[in-house]
């Protein structure tokens, strides 16, 4: 998950191998995606800076926390079939180290 607050400062978390934080569950949707229902602010604390996700919709009971994550040569973000299609059911074979 990365957030850029502008060109200089840019924070990035990777929850792959996190089993601890509640954040690792927020899920990938590109931006301007109808499933999109989060947003992502630096919040200070302390003078350390936080990256919190925020709702900026309401959000269904069982309904998939998305976000952003804001690179767009991820794997499962490949387009398929014509220019501006993608499908949901993408299969990718990606070995995490």
């Amino acid at each position: 998950m990365e957030f850029r607050a502008n060109k200089r400062i840019k924070l990035s978390i990777d929850a792959s191998n996190d089993i601890f934080h509640e954040g690792r569950m927020i899920n990938d949707a590109e931006n301007g995606d109808a499933k999109q229902n989060c947003v992502m602010k630096i919040v200070e604390v302390n003078k350390t800076p936080h990256l919190c996700t925020f709702a900026d919709r309401d959000i269904a009971i069982d309904e998939e926390l998305r976000y952003d994550y804001g690179v767009p040569t991820l794997p499962w973000r490949k387009i398929y079939g014509q220019p501006g299609t993608r499908t949901n059911n993408i299969h990718t074979h990606v070995k995490w180290a």
